[in-house]
């Protein structure tokens, strides 16, 4: 069977600021999974970010088929840019696929783009690229859908 290849990195144009915290307002996680360490910008059309996988927050090592804390930080970022464009706390529902180009941990920071798939009033649907720092694809989060809770 024939190895998928990666998606061309998508391009967005995230010029704006992130105002506000990344961790305390819309994402709760605790000390161990917050692997964002920097936003670059967002828009409407995405966000780019650097994260940090399970070795940067302390995480013990274990034979992992991928590295769920850099994983876990994709789907964070999807909520930032829902509450970003939508204006309101979301929760991820549901995860199109997964594709993983390099398995195991990942070394070191990694540069994420989200794109933009489809903005309604309530949902919006996205697709999450990781990258390394010599620019190769580790890992794609397709269809990421996210809803906005209620109140």
């Amino acid at each position: 069977m024939e190895r998928p290849k990666p998606s061309a990195v998508p391009t967005v144009s995230a010029k704006e600021p992130w105002v506000g915290p990344v961790y305390g307002g819309s994402l709760f996680h605790g000390e161990s999974f917050q692997v964002i360490k920097r936003l670059q910008g967002v828009s409407r059309e995405g966000m780019k970010a650097s994260l940090v996988g399970a070795r940067g927050v302390g995480w013990p090592e274990e034979a992992f088929v991928t590295d769920p804390a850099l994983l876990d930080g994709g789907l964070q970022l999807a909520l930032l840019w829902t509450q970003h464009t939508l204006g309101g706390q979301s929760l991820p529902t549901s995860i199109e696929s997964l594709r993983i180009y390099h398995p195991g941990l990942w070394e070191s920071t990694s540069h994420v783009v989200l794109k933009a798939r489809e903005v309604r009033s309530e949902r919006a649907l996205c697709d999450v690229c990781f990258m390394g720092e010599t620019g190769s694809v580790i890992a794609e989060l397709r269809g990421v859908e996210t809803h906005t809770l209620a109140g």
